[in-house]
């Protein structure tokens, strides 16, 4: 008798917690959710824009606009790999879309995988022909890659100097 009585009790449990998470489902207005959640962004509040995103989607799960706002603010603060995730099942579906490109090629650049993000800008140029956007970004990328290229060959140079220059010590106090 204790263990139906247990049993009984379990089971009324579980379906009050189901009734209650029914409860908390996501019932608002999208679009205005997505500009309160935006508004939160900006302001600088994005944990709290998160979750309202997260909540929006979690009713609309290919609302983009939101989806895309949500990746930007993990990059923005710094958390790059989760907003390439979300960048990545954007564009996998939408692949003319030009604000989440830019935004997947701006979270690249933040990150500093500059290789990463000239293959998404060529990728982005495929599907958004000659846009100018895109291939101004794709050139400052390039510099970039290129500023790194130089400033890695003068700590080459620097460095090889410096072992040069001990070794000629060495060299000159041994005689």
């Amino acid at each position: 008798m204790k263990l139906i009585r247990h049993i009984l009790s379990i089971a009324l449990l579980c379906s009050l917690t189901t009734l209650q998470g029914q409860a908390y489902s996501y019932n608002g207005d999208p679009d205005a959710s997505y500009f309160t959640a935006r508004e939160l962004a900006f302001a600088g509040n994005r944990s709290d824009a998160r979750d309202t995103l997260t909540q929006v989607l979690s009713r609309y799960p290919e609302y983009t606009d939101v989806q895309c706002l949500l990746a930007k603010t993990y990059s923005w603060d710094q958390e790059f790999d989760i907003a390439r995730a979300q960048f990545n099942q954007i564009t996998s579906k939408e692949k003319g879309n030009k604000e989440v490109w830019v935004a997947a090629i701006k979270n690249e650049q933040y990150a500093a995988n500059l290789y990463i993000a000239l293959g998404l800008a060529n990728k982005a140029l495929v599907y958004l022909k000659e846009d100018s956007e895109i291939s101004a970004l794709k050139t400052n990328i390039l510099a970039q890659i290129a500023d790194t290229q130089l400033l890695q060959n003068k700590l080459k140079a620097t460095k090889l100097a410096e072992e040069s220059k001990q070794a000629f010590t060495l060299y000159t106090e041994g005689e």
